[in-house]
């Protein structure tokens, strides 16, 4: 029998060797886009003047936005476009549900926000838990016979579950907007943004904030590699036989870095507009004019292609 030694980081490496310079660019441009976010953060974050839940829910969501960008960052560098996609649709969900809040320029949309997280960690702790109804059926019925299933259910202990479900009980009983929570429960919405009217799927979402092309042409597109329904793609025909495509493929990385870079300053945009002083919105701008946006619109039209061995 043959073993094939070393074969996993053989066609990576030639990637990065290959591509490294355009990669290493695309990843610093995307790095100082971050930076610049972690900049306006602690600005938000000295806006103490604002009351109501803008500020938290401007810090929480920006955090996960710099956060989503960060990891999208560090495959670019490496080269794995394929896998910095998956982020990407997440990136863009999180994207449309901020401007999404913005938009609707009141405290509903940020407590909604808050709420529904709140509500669907508390239904996912009930699942978790074994000494409620839900949980012994799950463990019961659901996973007998599953030789994948992991033991989540039983390397929490319950004492914990009990701790943070209190703490989420006592954030629902303390937020003064007790109307959003009936509205989320009553109609037993799966989305924040459906209160008041609102839309009540991301394509609808998308659609209302004139996103809709991107969401065709990226959202869905990339939701192939999300459910992974595309793994042929790992194979050619080749006048030799049959190739593998290197693990980290760099296919749709320009795409991936240009609408990463312009999803992010979009958001950066948004706070800006709204809670920003004069100052700070110009250092903001000049930044993104002076030192971002030529590179990624010259990034964004590299065309990168590899050799499969």
């Amino acid at each position: 029998m043959t073993y094939l030694e070393n074969y996993y980081p053989t066609n990576n490496d030639r990637v990065r060797e290959n591509l490294g310079d355009v990669l290493d660019q695309m990843a610093s441009i995307l790095e100082r886009i971050i930076n610049l976010g972690a900049n306006v953060r602690e600005w938000v974050l000295q806006r103490e003047e604002v009351d109501g839940p803008l500020i938290p829910f401007t810090l929480a969501t920006l955090s996960d936005v710099l956060s989503k960008a960060d990891s999208i960052r560090l495959l670019i560098y490496e080269g794995s476009g394929e896998s910095a996609k998956i982020i990407l649709r997440s990136l863009y969900d999180l994207a449309m549900q901020f401007e999404w809040a913005y938009q609707m320029g009141s405290d509903d949309g940020f407590s909604a926000y808050f709420i529904n997280s709140w509500l669907k960690e508390l239904k996912s702790l009930e699942r978790f838990d074994q000494t409620t109804k839900l949980g012994a059926q799950l463990k019961n019925e659901s996973m007998e016979g599953d030789t994948l299933r992991t033991s989540a259910m039983d390397l929490i202990p319950t004492d914990e579950l009990e701790t943070r479900r209190n703490e989420l009980d006592q954030k629902l009983a303390n937020d003064t907007n007790s109307a959003i929570a009936e509205q989320l429960v009553s109609n037993k919405y799966q989305h924040w943004y459906q209160i008041n009217g609102g839309p009540s799927s991301m394509r609808e979402l998308s659609r209302r904030l004139k996103h809709l092309g991107t969401y065709e042409f990226l959202y869905r597109y990339y939701s192939d590699s999300v459910h992974a329904s595309n793994s042929s793609w790992n194979i050619l025909k080749t006048q030799s036989g049959i190739a593998f495509k290197p693990e980290r493929r760099p296919e749709n990385i320009s795409q991936v870095f240009f609408v990463s870079c312009t999803m992010v300053m979009q958001v950066l945009g948004q706070i800006s507009s709204r809670l920003l002083d004069q100052h700070q919105s110009v250092h903001l701008s000049y930044e993104y004019i002076a030192h971002i946006r030529s590179h990624m619109y010259r990034l964004r039209d590299v065309s990168l292609s590899y050799h499969v061995q």
